[in-house]
Formats: C-alpha cells, structure tokens, sequence
C-alpha cells in the first residue's frame, strides 16, 4: 500500500510540474517547455519560481544570426517564457570551446501583451563577449515576457550555456 501511495505522489507531482511548464512557455511546443524547473515556495523566505536551462554546451554556429532555444528556435515566440510578477531576475553564461577570434553575443528581449496577437519585442540589452567567457546579466525592467537569443560570428562554433533564474516571494 505505501508504494502505492508514493508512486501515485511522484505521478501527481510530476503533472504538476509539466503543468506548471506549460503556463511558464509560451506554447507547449517549443523546447524551451523542457528545460524549465519550477521551484515551490521554500522554508528559508517562501520564495518561488522557477529555473530555465536554455541552453547546456549548445553549438552555435557562425550564421550571426539570434536563436532562442535548444532547438535553434528563431520564430516570433521561439524561447518566450512568462515572467510577469517576477521580482528576481538573471541569467548566467558560459562560452566554451570557441577556435577563433569571432565574437559571441547574448541578447534580451522583453515584451508586454500576449503571444497570440503578435508581439513585438524590445531589445533591453545586447551583451558581446570575446573569447571563452562567462558572466551574468540582470534584468531590471518589469515586462511580461521574456527571450534570450544568442548568436556568434567568426570561422568556428562556440558553445553556449545560458541559465535562468525568475523568481519572486509567495503571498
């Protein structure tokens, strides 16, 4: 009896955090619904959230051109992720394995509205990194969605790794 109530606990709190995914993306076809990890209110200050992982070592080629998630998503709303009441906001980067001189650039996007009636998107920063680097960038302005595109330019890939993190305090 107790394995039976435990396998039906981890299939209830597995729905659950496909379920909380779905409201996280913009649609549940994009890869990005993956990669997301919600985070339930804590004991230390009953913050919640959740965690994005867009990309892990992803290769980017040398196209010059943004991609939004592990599935080189470059439509309207390929990477979007609903941010709206999120006081913390940051993302981490990490660029390896880069052969040449190219340059590397992460860029935020952030928007208001809906996804469904076309969206247009505001470019809050631009970050170019040269060479193997990492670092973080924090985002301050209160929208309601947000994308993180990368793209690299030069002869050789580099690998990309971006992290986020949304989160706010519960009620």
């Amino acid at each position: 009896m107790r394995y039976v109530i435990c396998f039906l606990f981890l299939l209830l709190t597995l729905i659950a955090r496909i379920s909380d995914a779905d409201s996280v993306a913009s649609t549940s076809s994009d890869p990005i619904n993956n990669d997301i990890a919600y985070v339930n209110p804590d004991e230390h200050d009953n913050s919640y959230g959740y965690f994005i992982k867009r990309f892990d070592s992803y290769s980017v080629g040398t196209g010059n051109a943004y991609i939004y998630n592990d599935g080189a998503g470059t439509s309207s709303i390929a990477g979007t992720i609903k941010i709206r009441g999120m006081l913390n906001r940051a993302i981490q980067v990490d660029i390896t394995n880069m052969s040449d001189a190219g340059t590397n650039t992460v860029g935020v996007f952030l928007a208001n509205g809906t996804t469904t009636t076309g969206i247009l998107w505001a470019t809050d920063t631009e970050t170019v990194y040269s060479g193997t680097q990492t670092g973080s960038i924090n985002v301050s302005k209160p929208f309601d969605f947000i994308r993180v595109g990368v793209k690299r330019s030069g002869t050789s890939s580099a690998d990309f790794t971006v992290r986020e993190s949304y989160n706010r305090v519960a009620k």
